[in-house]
Formats: structure tokens, sequence, C-alpha cells
């Protein structure tokens, strides 16, 4: 399946006790963890049954191009047709982009920043990997979300960069002192955006 600029693709999973992740996940959703070996750093494709889901890494002694601990946390990933424009686009809609694209062998290219309200998000240039499998089952990825204190800003961050054609659902809310809008209508929207 072919994804559109926007769409999530990827989700990763830095852990700085790699077995205890695998055996908590492993219990909650029945995933199973396939190393990639050591030429991808201990990387694991994540799989729920057959399906891909994403990846998960142990950061144990690993730093941010800054050099800061790397946290154990999720990382999304949107689709891009471009990495290198999309990444000029975000650096001229404010982000910041704290390390070079990098290629992930065949798989594709990844980038990384920080959007202006300081939120991370990644980028995904598929290669041979398009992004994890939509199932809609149990254990898979459904539903990602910013909630941030800077909507506005955040909104216009990700029409520009990534094409984003957010759709309001204030109609839907019975209070206008929460704003929210998906990525798209309710068929296709892969994620949403709250303050």
């Amino acid at each position: 399946m072919s994804r559109t600029t926007g769409t999530t693709a990827w989700i990763d999973l830095n852990s700085k006790s790699l077995q205890e992740t695998q055996d908590f996940y492993s219990a909650l959703f029945g995933w199973t963890f396939e190393s990639q070996g050591e030429a991808f750093g201990g990387y694991c494709l994540i799989r729920n049954g057959d399906a891909l889901v994403g990846g998960a890494m142990d950061v144990t002694g690993m730093t941010c191009p800054e050099g800061e601990p790397l946290e154990p946390r999720w990382d999304v990933y949107l689709t891009v047709d471009d990495l290198d424009a999309r990444l000029e686009k975000a650096k001229l809609h404010g982000a910041k982009i704290p390390m070079d694209p990098m290629p992930i062998g065949e798989s594709g290219r990844m980038g990384i920043l920080c959007d202006p309200t300081g939120a991370g998000i990644n980028m995904w240039q598929a290669g041979d990997l398009d992004g994890y499998d939509f199932t809609g089952l149990p254990g898979s990825p459904v539903w990602f979300e910013l909630m941030t204190h800077q909507y506005d800003k955040a909104t216009e961050f990700y029409t520009a960069v990534f094409d984003a054609q957010m759709v309001p659902m204030s109609e839907q809310m019975d209070d206008d002192s929460f704003r929210y809008s998906t990525n798209g209508t309710q068929d296709v929207a892969t994620w949403g955006l709250g303050d």
C-alpha cells in the first residue's frame, strides 16, 4: 500500500531495557521481536502475527546530537515524498533539524525534527519498506495524536510541511474551549491534533 505525504508510516520504540520491553509488549499484545543484527545496531522489527507494527531498539548509552541521553519513548514517522525537500520546508517553517537525513539500508530514508511547538516528529521516505501494516486488529497501530498548547502554530506547520488537509471537528464538540482536527476526513485520517 502506497502512503501519501503526511500519513503515518512507522513507529519506533526506544528502550533502556529491550528484554523487559519485549516481555511487556509480548504479554500485552502478543507481539514478537525480530532482531535485525549488529549491522542495524540490534534494531528489532515488531510484528503482530505476520503484520509489521514498527521497530524497537535499546538506546542505553546513546545520546542525542546535543549530547543528552536518549530517553525511552515512542517515535512516530510521517510519510514524505521527498525527504530533503520536506526537511528544507520544515526549516523554513520553524522546525529544528538535529541531524542529517539517514538511509536505513534499502528500506528507505529517515529524517528527525522538532516542530515549532517543540514536539518531535520524524519523516520517512520509503524505499523497499512503505511502513507498518494497516490491519485494524488488536495490537495494531491505528491512531496518533499531538496535543499542544500552540494549536494554531502546529496546524499551520503540518499543513505547510506535510500537505495535511486538517478537518476541524468543532461541529462535533459541545465546548469551544477545546479544538481538535484530523489530517483528513474520517475515512482517511490517521492522526489528530488538539489543544
